[in-house]
């Protein structure tokens, strides 16, 4: 079984705006803007491990997952 987990927050510059539409409306100031972003992923195998292809060049025969 495998869990793994992700997090991310990213950082911008602040955005502003100064827009007017046909009708006259006006939209204008700045905005905090932020993202972050949360992740989690689980993972169960039913038979075990797999077995890992040869590669040619590379010895992997350590590594299973």
């Amino acid at each position: 079984m495998d869990l793994d987990l992700g997090c991310a927050h990213l950082f911008v510059q602040d955005p502003s705006t100064d827009v007017t539409d046909s009708q006259g409306h006006q939209l204008r100031g700045t905005f905090d803007a932020s993202v972050n972003i949360m992740s989690a992923s689980l993972t169960y195998r039913w038979s075990g491990p797999r077995a890992v292809a040869p590669v040619s060049g590379k010895d992997v025969s350590g590594y299973r997952k």
